[in-house]
């Protein structure tokens, strides 16, 4: 039987229910407070209930008239995916019911404050896990990834260079709606109006969140992820406006104390050399780019002439004089003309603040430097201004960075004091490596490099970067980008979808820098490698550069002679083993590649005088590594037999002479490899008859013995090499091999080509002779010697000189240079630290 309670309560139940209807439209649509439903239902129905009661009552219909926040947000990531493809909104349901658009405005606004103060405050965990509350003093703002820093091209060589970036966009990243979500958008039909030129509020706003979203990327160094969230439009208009403000930076950071004091859109000549593809910018100001003007010209080549870099000691000024400045005002420094460098001259002392860091700050603020309004970009670059302006270390080390890539020793010098005095780790931005890749024979030679040596990070901890490329990797790299054909993918096969290596854009030669003309017209082109018609042969420039670099090195850590290159890595398909090279053994390898793919003239002196350097530094040429001929040169695919074998440096040269790519080598190259295949066995066999007969003795005080030279060597040169000796290699007691090392120091300080009329080596140094000798098993010698021409030096090579780095006084007994063609010489004091 049915219990009488249960009547009253059911006949309740069916009361709510027939008004439900009623109730919803009053409650949730037209959102009404509860004690006026309460009053209205009384007064209008006769429905007679407690406000309790509706509470109650709304609980079990599941009804809420305040969204939860992640739904808001689904609603908003439905709105931005809708908005990216085109589709207009007129409608926004949530479980049925139509939802105020207001409210999607106003979460809209409060989730882009909250996201933009995240930027700049946000922390970053230092572990993970779910436990993990824990978090450091590190603002978001993370410059690790160096996105101003890499972005050295414009959109259309840019497109090329990173394929995969720009070829896989979406025209949105965020999610799709959920199949039997509770959210409907609904687009507008046919037959309603047109919707009006301005965009809506909520649109707005939707363009808001999107471009911060998209600044959030940018700060974390996503850069594909930050790409294929735009279409091609904006990734065209973003990699403008980036290129733009790395060549700002780059033109600031390299003439920094000279010139103009600020370059703007206008000084900075982007209408001379804008990217075809960006002519149409609908952001693009028309007072920019002269998009009606002329089309760039065709590429010129650059000379094919070198520049060079001349060291002098603080001891020899009187030899040197010095041009008196003219004293500038800030009237006469404010009429330079950008265009024209013979209207500079250096700053007055009031310009130099604000400091390089904050000039590159600010500019981020008031974008003068760019032909696009910040407002136009699809990131919110004021959220980035505010982030970098609470980011002063991390902005530091971006301003030594384009200090480093711009070749400018004193304010590099400055920038790394000012790290040492506020302690900013900078080891993520792996400065010799950032060095060595835009080395400068013609400008600095290996003053940035000593500097950082000096005043940076202790050599170990920063002589191998995440590629697991060593700092002499770096060195043989620039060697190939500069006087190879060589792609990326032979040195590194992790390098497989670069197209170019870093700092193409400077010559190491001094034939071309990034703002160079030539650059910037073939970057306009889309071409984003060096042309290896503009390339020649490993010159004198080039030579000594590397190898003042090489003498740093071993200068400042002698434990790095022992480090594995990270090149040319190949790993056994058959049993697995990876094999590695050691620092000699990559050389040979990049000589190789030099003999194979490098350019008209090519007789390997550059890739000799480097050996020489190495042993002479104490690099082991008795140090074996697994190698397969095979898979270094053949590329050998998965059937490959297990073919590895130990070889010493000599052996590796001497089987790669056998390979079928060596009957096509120039009279020329056949003979460089030859000399170079013949010092490193007869250093090789000298080494293992002195290990047979016991080890170098070694002497309490540096007598006149380890020094070759009609003349005894100098008091403090006595004292500066006691004690190398019995770290270095000497050559192992090889005389003549370190006379031939002196004589090749000799050549890099004093002799240049001119012109075509001249060869690429001077008349006292000849490889063909070097090769007979070695033939013919005799002691190797070159005219340097044999004329009484080289000055005193020790039995392992080295001059009286400043951490082995010879000045032109240093090498010869007479004066026989040609370098003082001063307009192609720059001429710098070797630093005193």
């Amino acid at each position: 039987m049915e219990s009488q309670s249960g009547c009253p309560s059911s006949a309740a139940a069916n009361r709510w229910e027939r008004f439900k209807a009623v109730i919803e439209r009053l409650y949730m649509v037209e959102k009404r407070k509860v004690s006026e439903v309460v009053t209205i239902m009384k007064n209008d129905h006769g429905f007679d209930a407690g406000e309790n009661q509706y509470k109650y009552q709304f609980k079990k219909w599941k009804w809420k008239k305040n969204m939860l926040a992640r739904k808001k947000t689904e609603i908003a990531t439905q709105l931005q995916s809708r908005a990216a493809a085109g589709k207009p909104s007129s409608a926004i349901t949530f479980q049925g019911r139509p939802i105020d658009q207001n409210k999607i405005r106003r979460h809209l606004k409060a989730t882009a404050r909250q996201e933009s103060r995240d930027m700049v405050l946000k922390r970053a965990p230092l572990a993970t896990g779910p436990d993990v509350l824990m978090v450091d003093s590190r603002p978001v703002l993370s410059f690790a990834n160096s996105i101003f820093l890499k972005w050295n091209m414009p959109y259309a060589a840019m497109r090329r260079f990173q394929v995969q970036s720009f070829s896989h966009a979406s025209p949105s990243s965020f999610s799709a709606p959920t199949p039997g979500s509770d959210i409907a958008v609904v687009t507008p039909s046919a037959s309603a109006d047109p919707p009006r030129d301005a965009p809506s509020p909520t649109a707005l706003h939707l363009k808001e969140k999107v471009a911060i979203d998209r600044a959030h990327l940018f700060v974390q160094g996503q850069h594909d992820k930050l790409l294929k969230s735009m279409d091609k439009e904006e990734r065209m208009e973003m990699s403008t406006w980036l290129y733009q403000y790395w060549f700002f930076c780059f033109k600031t950071a390299k003439n920094w104390g000279r010139g103009p004091r600020v370059w703007t859109a206008d000084s900075l000549g982007f209408d001379r050399f804008h990217d075809p593809a960006h002519r149409s910018l609908p952001s693009t100001p028309s007072g920019g780019l002269n998009v009606d003007g002329p089309r760039p010209p065709e590429v010129l080549r650059p000379s094919n002439l070198c520049r060079w870099h001349i060291h002098v000691r603080q001891d020899e000024e009187e030899d040197y004089e010095e041009l008196p400045e003219e004293e500038i005002t800030a009237d006469l420094a404010a009429t330079a003309d950008p265009y024209d460098e013979s209207t500079w001259g250096p700053w007055p002392s009031q310009w130099q603040e604000p400091p390089l860091q904050a000039r590159l700050r600010d500019a981020l603020e008031h974008n003068d430097f760019s032909t696009i309004r910040t407002e136009t970009l699809p990131v919110a670059v004021p959220q980035i201004a505010k982030a970098a302006k609470r980011s002063p270390d991390e902005l530091l080390q971006e301003s030594l960075g384009f200090s480093i890539i711009s070749r400018d020793v004193d304010q590099v010098e400055s920038i790394l004091r000012q790290v040492q005095r506020e302690k900013v780790d900078i080891s993520s931005l792996h400065p010799c490596h950032l060095a060595t890749s835009y080395l400068d024979g013609s400008k600095s030679c290996c003053n940035i490099f000593s500097a950082l040596l000096h005043l940076g990070p202790n050599l170990r901890h920063i002589y191998t970067n995440d590629m697991g490329h060593t700092v002499l990797d770096n060195l043989m790299i620039a060697i190939l980008k500069s006087h190879t054909s060589v792609t990326p993918t032979i040195a590194d096969p992790a390098l497989r979808d670069m197209c170019r290596f870093p700092g193409e854009e400077v010559d190491i030669c001094g034939r071309w820098d990034a703002d160079s003309d030539c650059i910037r017209h073939l970057l306009a082109k889309g071409d984003p490698s060096i042309p290896f018609s503009w390339k020649h042969k490993f010159c004198h420039t080039s030579v000594q550069a590397i190898c003042h670099c090489i003498c740093q090195i071993s200068q400042y850590s002698t434990a790095m002679r022992g480090a594995a290159s990270g090149l040319y890595v190949r790993r056994c398909f058959d049993c697995g083993m990876k094999l590695q090279l050691q620092p000699l053994h990559c050389l040979v390898v990049t000589a190789y590649h030099v003999a194979c793919h490098g350019c008209e003239d090519e007789d390997l002196f550059g890739m000799v005088a480097c050996l020489l350097c190495l042993i002479a530094n104490g690099f082991d040429t008795r140090k074996m590594a697994s190698i397969s001929i095979t898979a270094l040169v053949q590329n050998a695919g998965l059937e490959s037999p297990c073919d590895h074998e130990e070889l010493s440096p000599a052996e590796l040269s001497q089987k790669l002479s056998e390979t079928p790519a060596s009957s096509s080598w120039s009279a020329e190259v056949k003979t460089g490899w030859s000399v170079f295949c013949g010092i490193l066995c007869l250093d090789q066999n000298n080494s293992e008859v002195i290990d047979s007969e016991g080890e170098m003795s070694e002497h309490s005080e540096v007598d006149d013995r380890e020094f070759i030279g009609t003349d005894p060597p100098a008091d403090f040169f006595r004292g500066d090499h006691f004690g190398f000796h019995n770290q270095a290699g000497l050559f192992r007691l090889r005389e003549d091999l370190a006379t031939l090392w002196a004589a090749v120091q000799a050549e890099l300080s004093t002799y240049r080509r001119l012109d075509e009329r001249y060869g690429w080596t001077s008349d006292y140094f000849s490889m063909e002779q070097l090769r007979d000798q070695l033939d013919r098993g005799e002691h190797v010698s070159v005219k340097y010697a044999d004329a009484g021409l080289l000055q005193t030096h020790c039995v392992c090579g080295s001059f009286s000189t400043y951490r082995g780095i010879p000045t032109l006084s240093d090498t010869t007994t007479q004066y026989i240079a040609n370098l003082d063609v001063w307009q192609r010489a720059t001429y710098s004091h070797l630093p005193d630290y």
